[in-house]
């Protein structure tokens, strides 16, 4: 999304109708009809992945990106659902398919999105309107904690929620904003011993790119003496380094950004 405001980028929605029962199973499974439609002494075979298996986004993750790689895409490093083809990227969460590319690349991305539709049941085509993303970084750590209390909520924790709600509504107005800088960094901030019930600190880092908000995630340190660090390297551990923080300089050199834009 900030490559796409940075660059003036086309963004165009679509999406894959029953997507996972277009993932063939990799292991022998069997079912049981619904009761009104079995038949005494037999079950059945699955051939293709269903809603509600385990392994249904996995298989499905994999169909997709195996047929996109036969249409000339590469996967993006540590980002399985990002994957480009000069001058396009296209990346999906579940059964949403985004695409973005350059108005002058109109043709060749219309050409990928016939090619799908070839294979898959596809659906939408217009400009992006929404994406499951989180939109509200600063309030999603008082979420997660407030939703621990859902079986019992007390009073304190109803006062807790209309705290947020208020929050919320005061500044309605903000918003993610993207586009407007030209570097990516990492902030970092950390607040110890806040947490009033193992007096754990917790921890915040927001990764931007090009002006725009494209990371956030915020958790209890493991360490109480991991406070005010303002080295990222020495911050993020290799494990955080290649889950949380996106290939940046990969993404960018395998699209030729801005050049092939």
């Amino acid at each position: 999304m900030a490559i796409a405001a940075r660059f003036n980028l086309e963004l165009k929605q679509y999406n894959a109708v029953n997507a996972f029962v277009n993932a063939i199973l990799d292991e022998e499974m069997f079912i049981r009809m619904a009761p009104r439609y079995r038949e005494p002494g037999k079950i059945y075979q699955l051939n293709k992945a269903l809603y509600g298996l385990r392994r249904s986004p996995l298989l499905w993750q994999k169909e997709l990106t195996s047929t996109l790689t036969k249409l000339g895409f590469k996967a993006v490093p540590h980002e399985l659902c990002c994957i480009l083809k000069s001058g396009i990227i296209l990346f999906f969460y579940v059964d949403n398919i985004v695409v973005t590319y350059k108005k002058s690349h109109q043709l060749e991305a219309d050409s990928v999105m016939n090619q799908l539709r070839a294979k898959y049941k596809i659906s939408g085509g217009g400009d992006l309107e929404w994406f499951l993303v989180s939109t509200q970084p600063d309030v999603a750590f008082t979420i997660s904690r407030l939703s621990r209390f859902l079986l019992n909520p007390r009073p304190k924790y109803h006062q807790a929620a209309d705290k947020v709600l208020c929050y919320l509504k005061r500044h309605r107005a903000y918003t993610l904003r993207l586009g407007g800088g030209e570097d990516y960094s990492v902030l970092t901030d950390a607040s110890f011993a806040d947490n009033t019930l193992n007096y754990k600190s917790s921890q915040v880092y927001i990764m931007t790119l090009f002006g725009g908000t494209i990371g956030c995630k915020q958790e209890y340190q493991k360490f109480l003496n991991q406070i005010r660090v303002e080295d990222t390297n020495s911050y993020l551990t290799p494990q955080q380094k290649d889950m949380e923080n996106p290939d940046i300089e990969e993404l960018l050199s395998l699209n030729d950004v801005p050049n092939n834009l």
